[in-house]
């Protein structure tokens, strides 16, 4: 029971840190974007 516990809070935190490290790499390029409209 409680690996199942360990095995499940492992997951979620590698979830969330995916997830986070997913919308990082979106705002990066989103910005670049931004970035690149302005000096035109």
């Amino acid at each position: 029971m409680k690996k199942n516990l360990v095995l499940g809070l492992g997951f979620g935190l590698g979830g969330v840190i995916a997830t986070l490290s997913i919308i990082q790499m979106g705002l990066m390029a989103y910005n670049m974007k931004i970035n690149n409209n302005q000096k035109k």
